[in-house]
């Protein structure tokens, strides 16, 4: 129950907080870029499906609750819902090129 409730509490902030979203495609499933008023930052969601654990933000929430999403990935699928309809549900993501990321640690 407390994963729901979690899961809930970041659709409802979705939807209360005014995020300036803006796509970086004209596809449904792509890369957006996310501002938060609350903490003034611009997050990247990589959007790739309506499911949990399909999708990736580079907040600090996201990495750390294990919930598979937080209140910028809701928001940007809230934001493809009003703009694609349906067609987000049927839609399936088509990958268009390999992304590397190669990070260093410092130890």
């Amino acid at each position: 129950m407390l994963i729901e409730e979690q899961i809930a509490e970041r659709r409802l902030r979705a939807r209360k907080e005014s995020f300036k979203i803006e796509s970086q495609s004209r596809a449904v499933f792509g890369d957006y870029q996310v501002f938060s008023p609350a903490s003034k930052r611009l997050y990247r969601v990589a959007l790739r499906g309506v499911g949990l654990f399909d999708n990736y933000c580079a907040c600090p929430d996201y990495a750390v609750n294990t919930l598979g999403t937080c209140k910028h990935i809701e928001a940007v699928l809230l934001h493809a819902r009003s703009r694609f309809g349906r067609k987000l549900d049927h839609a399936r993501y088509q990958r268009e090129h390999t992304t590397i990321r190669i990070e260093s640690s410092k130890m």
